[in-house]
């Protein structure tokens, strides 16, 4: 492997100083390929034209000093050599910017040094350029970074501001950098994220706070998710922070469209389950309607005949010798009337019903649309499942039955009556899919929904006799767009919803499956002023208990 050859300029105007240099170049093989400048004006004649490796300049020239061929230089390092009892200039040097400096003496002896300098002056220049370089790119790397990105020294200054931060909050690096972290003029929620660093300085790990509220350069609310992350020095010792925010408001709006998407699937299924509730009775009324008309049609000539009895018919009846049954023919009429009465009376309960049946589907309809109205309100959670079951009836009653078991003394909870009947809604679809799945062309299934109230919470069941879950499944099953029905027939966010919703009310969901056997979902709500432990982390609120089918 050939050596790598030093481009280097000696600036000396002692000839005997240059011939020595030369003559220590020859005698030791170095791989030098050097030039010489005998003054100040020589050596800016070179420079303008070449480049090199290292400049080695003695203090005192025919038309200048060292310092003048330094000036000339920018990153090229540069060793000064000064005469005996000259080491205060040569310290000067130093400070000005030289890598190092040489006494020299009568006897040339520094020359037997100076490779050695030299060398190292190189791959001290070498090594700088390689980190600079590294630097360089990891600024870059760093600016490019599409998130937002704070570093924050030990002492809660901002060290490092990305163009992303420039971008997202208008706020220049410049500006900011080297100032307080907490004084940045950020138009976000600083009560949360001063709450941030406290937390951080009791738990000494990487922390994540969601749905962060800030205002964009727009004018326009925007949603953060933010990572606090610490990062340490050679001793270990947390020496800043590091402040990684993700930009997570068109997600939300996709997620808010997709959400909207599964409601409006649901409102579908709902409106098909109340035309078939409302068509069907009403077919039924007419029939019923159509049947009490004919038998009052018939009544009314009964009547009329036993109107002509009574006028002297019978008389003449008898005198024309009619039969026995002749003679009789208006008491077997009153026995007709009365038996039409008693099918009148019938299809008037019918007809009773079928009024009463509507009455209960309008309502919930009523109920429906006002629940979804996004307001805060008591709701009746026997209520809103009751209606919930009632208008999604068509979509279930061919695959199973419903039993309700309702805890009579629960007492309402506060929470927006749309997401309440969207967490129901959701649950008992999925709990129909199930057993669909099961007993497709078989015999009907069981869903069972319960109520109870529990220490300081409130437990809704929905329990069905469906196929149940897998784990590998169940690991996933609360998994935004993770669905196992066949592509298009359903958008994988049923269950998502209802995770996000129950969390949204402060609630969890649980689940116990039996593959095989079925599957149990329990929301926990918190009754009227009572709360959960506030102190667990949020990802633990959902929680999944798999029971498997051979256990």
């Amino acid at each position: 492997m050939s050596q790598m050859r030093y481009r280097i300029l000696l600036v000396e105007d002692d000839i005997v100083d240059r011939q020595a240099f030369e003559l220590m170049v020859r005698r030791e093989n170095l791989y030098y390929r050097y030039k010489l400048a005998t003054s100040l004006s020589q050596a800016r004649e070179i420079l303008e034209s070449q480049d090199f490796d290292l400049v080695v300049t003695d203090y005192l020239l025919g038309d200048g000093t060292g310092f003048e061929v330094m000036k000339l230089l920018e990153k090229t390092p540069v060793i000064f050599t000064t005469g005996a009892g000259d080491e205060e200039t040569a310290v000067k040097a130093m400070k000005s910017g030289a890598c190092d400096y040489l006494i020299k003496d009568i006897q040339k002896k520094y020359l037997h040094v100076l490779p050695v300098v030299i060398s190292n002056a190189i791959k001290n220049k070498t090594a700088s350029e390689r980190l600079e370089r590294t630097h360089r790119q990891n600024k870059q790397i760093l600016e490019a970074i599409p998130v937002i990105l704070i570093g924050i020294g030990s002492n809660y200054r901002v060290s490092h501001w990305n163009k992303a931060a420039e971008k997202a909050f208008g706020i220049s690096q410049e500006s900011v950098k080297g100032r307080p972290f907490l004084d940045c003029p950020i138009q976000w929620d600083w009560n949360k994220i001063a709450g941030f660093f406290s937390d951080y300085s009791r738990q000494n790990q990487t922390l994540v706070l969601e749905n962060i509220h800030y205002r964009t350069t727009d004018n326009r609310m925007g949603s953060l998710t933010i990572r606090l992350s610490p990062f340490s020095d050679n001793s270990k010792s947390v020496s800043g922070f590091l402040l990684l925010a993700e930009d997570i408001s068109n997600q939300k709006i996709l997620q808010n469209q997709v959400k909207e998407a599964q409601k409006m699937r649901s409102i579908g299924q709902l409106a098909a389950g109340i035309v078939d509730e409302i068509n069907i009775p009403a077919q039924k009324m007419s029939k019923d309607a159509g049947r009490v008309d004919k038998l009052i049609e018939k009544i009314s000539s009964l009547c009329s005949e036993n109107g002509h009895v009574r006028n002297g018919e019978f008389s003449r009846f008898k005198r024309k010798q009619a039969s026995f049954e002749q003679a009789f023919e208006p008491r077997k009429n009153l026995r007709r009337i009365s038996r039409y009465c008693a099918l009148i009376k019938a299809a008037i309960k019918s007809l009773t019903g079928n009024i009463e049946h509507f009455r209960k589907v309008v309502q919930s309809m009523k109920e429906l649309a006002h629940s979804r109205e996004h307001r805060e309100e008591l709701v009746d959670i026997n209520k809103a499942i009751n209606s919930t079951v009632r208008l999604c009836r068509s979509y279930w009653k061919q695959w199973c039955d419903v039993v309700t078991d309702f805890d009579s003394e629960l007492p309402k909870i506060p929470g927006i009556p749309g997401d309440i009947h969207q967490i129901i809604l959701n649950l008992l679809l999925n709990a129909a899919d199930a057993i669909a799945d099961k007993n497709e062309g078989g015999r009907k299934g069981l869903i069972r929904i319960r109520t109870l109230k529990h220490d300081s919470e409130i437990q809704i069941q929905v329990c069905d006799n469906g196929s149940g879950i897998s784990e590998p499944i169940s690991a996933r099953i609360f998994e935004p767009f993770f669905s196992t029905k066949k592509p298009g027939n359903n958008f994988g966010q049923g269950l998502a919803i209802c995770e996000s919703l129950v969390d949204k009310i402060g609630g969890m969901i649980t689940l116990e499956s039996k593959t095989g056997l079925g599957s149990t979902f329990t929301v926990h709500l918190r009754a009227k002023n009572a709360s959960f432990d506030s102190n667990k982390n949020r990802k633990t609120k959902v929680t999944r208990r798999i029971t498997r089918g051979d256990s």
